[in-house]
């Protein structure tokens, strides 16, 4: 058997051989030049029996006998998952597999912030989720949430198990035959390292054809030295003792009477020298074994970034090593929103990479404007899959606005072409000193008012549009004046 890599560090070297034994159904032994030998019950040598055997006893257990055979092997990431309810009821959702991460979510097509359960409550985020949990569910806080009815969709990854089941149906049958029992009798085998299921079928048909047959024992005397040592091979053939089958010597107790030797022999039918075919246990290995002690917090996050837009702030920072003690379960991101508040007050963003965003919470935050955030900071640390926070933080950082916009309103520029009765009114903004981009929908709302005499110029009226003017001189206003403005993009015109 080929091991492409065996890791076996800080493991004792009996266990090494155990296991590698069992792999094989072999036995060990050390030569006098100290090399380990695996020996397999198809290279004993076979003897012959000799004629002088007496007292011969069988006895049979089943102890180690299995009929299903389960294999679970390492937990294995889906490819990205697409999956829909069209028609949403209730508060949860579950998904076919178990979450890893996830993409994006959508309601209607419109897409749904996702955050981690009871950590992002954020009203901005609908749906929460549990990594290693297969349910979606509603964000109590949220100000966004589907309807009955609606199509809910999701995008992630998850993961599922490498697990493979085998049984001796024949076996079964015969215990059904013999007992009236199910004749079901299972086990199951974890491997870690196991990564394939091929891999794991193939160890199920293993185990299964080591542990189907039950385990007999034969003892007997005999006088010979040569036929009785130890993992010989004795094919019995014994009619009146209704013994027959394939043997192997597993113990021998050699007694002297005067010029003469007397061997009690225990042979078996498996389990030579005890290491073959004994798989019969619940064994569990891993590949990816983690000790949480204080040695192993996560390094200090390095370079915090931290950039406005118009609707969120892009987070970034350098990834952790790839070290053992860089198993992270998350990045937690603090924002800090005034220079003289605490860090306690923050708040804090989770993210299994090394990147994020903080979408601005309207109903707290408003529509920042760069003098507004320039006292804002963020820092960042790492946390391992343990909740072991780093030592420090990373640095601190402040937000940058170089590229960020504005929500400040200004006073229009009007140009009005008046021709007759005619008018139009081009509006155009003004240049903006920083050259910052506008945020928003823009909009201008036109009133107007007629001086003449006795006229009250704090009231302004909505402008009429497509009134005739020549049926009534007031028809320069609108008959309708719940609001006392129009609201036009970039251009009013009145005829």
């Amino acid at each position: 058997k080929l091991y492409e890599n065996y890791n076996c560090e800080g493991t004792r070297l009996s266990e090494v051989l155990d296991e590698l034994s069992r792999d094989t159904g072999a036995s060990y032994y050390i030569n006098s030049s100290l090399a380990f030998n695996f020996v397999i019950p198809a290279d004993y040598p076979t003897v012959t029996v000799p004629t002088d055997i007496n007292e011969i006893s069988e006895s049979i257990e089943a102890y180690d006998l299995v009929t299903v055979q389960t294999v679970i092997g390492a937990q294995k990431e889906t490819e990205e998952q697409a999956e829909s309810i069209l028609s949403w009821t209730g508060n949860y959702w579950d998904l076919q597999f178990q979450v890893t991460t996830i993409t994006g979510m959508t309601i209607n097509g419109k897409i749904a912030l996702h955050g981690i359960k009871d950590i992002d409550t954020d009203p901005s985020i609908t749906f929460w989720y549990e990594v290693g949990s297969r349910r979606i569910s509603i964000n109590p806080y949220a100000t966004f949430i589907p309807d009955e009815g609606d199509l809910v969709a999701c995008l992630y990854k998850g993961y599922l198990n490498i697990t493979a089941t085998e049984t001796n149906d024949t076996l079964i049958a015969q215990l059904q035959a013999l007992n009236g029992t199910s004749g079901r009798i299972e086990a199951v085998h974890n491997d870690e390292s196991i990564l394939t299921f091929t891999d794991a079928y193939n160890k199920a048909v293993e185990l299964l054809a080591k542990n189907g047959e039950v385990t007999k024992t034969v003892t007997l005397k005999t006088h010979s030295l040569t036929a009785s040592a130890l993992n010989n091979k004795w094919v019995l053939n014994l009619t009146d003792a209704k013994i027959s089958g394939i043997y192997y010597v597993t113990a021998r107790t050699i007694t002297r009477f005067a010029n003469e030797f007397e061997c009690t022999v225990t042979l078996k039918n498996k389990s030579a020298d005890l290491r073959p075919g004994s798989s019969l246990y619940k064994s569990t290995k891993s590949t990816n074994t983690a000790v949480n002690t204080s040695t192993t917090k996560p390094d200090t996050v390095a370079d915090c970034v931290a950039i406005a837009r118009e609707n969120y702030i892009e987070l970034s920072c350098n990834k952790v090593a790839q070290e053992l003690n860089n198993t992270l379960k998350w990045y937690r991101w603090e924002i800090k929103k005034s220079i003289a508040g605490e860090w306690s007050g923050a708040s804090v963003v989770l993210t299994d990479t090394n990147s994020g965003q903080y979408f601005f919470d309207r109903s707290i935050d408003g529509y920042p404007e760069a003098s507004d955030l320039a006292g804002w900071s963020v820092r960042v640390m790492a946390v391992d899959i343990y909740g072991n926070d780093a030592d420090n933080y990373s640095n601190v950082t402040g937000i940058v606005t170089t590229t960020y916009g504005t929500w400040e309103g200004y006073t229009p520029i009007l140009s009005p072409i008046i021709s007759h009765r005619n008018i139009v009114i081009n509006i155009t903004a003004p240049a903006q000193a920083q050259n910052r981009t506008r945020y928003g929908n823009i909009r201008y709302r036109i009133s107007i008012q007629k001086p003449i005499d006795g006229y009250d110029d704090t009231i302004w009226y909505k402008p009429a549009s497509g009134e005739n003017p020549y049926t009534d001189e007031d028809n320069w206003k609108a008959t309708d004046q719940t609001n006392n403005y129009s609201e036009v993009v970039n251009t009013w015109q009145q005829v």
